[in-house]
């Protein structure tokens, strides 16, 4: 389900860019973890990292670094829709620790061997 800052973030720009943009959450989950941790990114993360803005970068400006290919709202509620993506990824976190999910278990998913009883 699309959020409204999602959904503003694509409004002004397009479906494809604002999606990128609300997938930079990942890159805020990431440093947001490895402050709370107190470490540096691992060699992949720092790679995922570099490649994420780079690439977001380059989305956002067709390359020319002196100027916005996108309008400056887009880029707004784009970044916005990261930190929300962020935030609602990680807010649950101590409650689901202290309750667990309310959803069935996974094992009543795991698939079965041909020939073998199913749970």
């Amino acid at each position: 389900m699309r959020s409204a800052h999602d959904l503003s973030a694509i409004s002004y720009t397009n479906a494809g860019t604002g999606t990128v943009l609300e997938r930079l959450g990942l890159i805020v989950i990431m440093v947001y973890v490895c402050l709370r941790m107190r470490r540096l990114p691992r060699i992949r993360e720092a790679a995922g990292l570099v490649l994420a803005i780079g690439g977001t970068v380059l989305i956002a400006t067709k390359g020319n670094l002196g100027s916005l290919a996108i309008p400056a709202e887009g880029l707004f509620w784009g970044i916005i829709s990261a930190f929300a993506l962020a935030f609602y990824t990680l807010l649950p976190g101590k409650v689901l620790e202290k309750w667990g999910s309310p959803g069935p278990s996974p094992s009543r998913f795991r698939p079965s061997l041909p020939g073998s009883c199913s749970p």
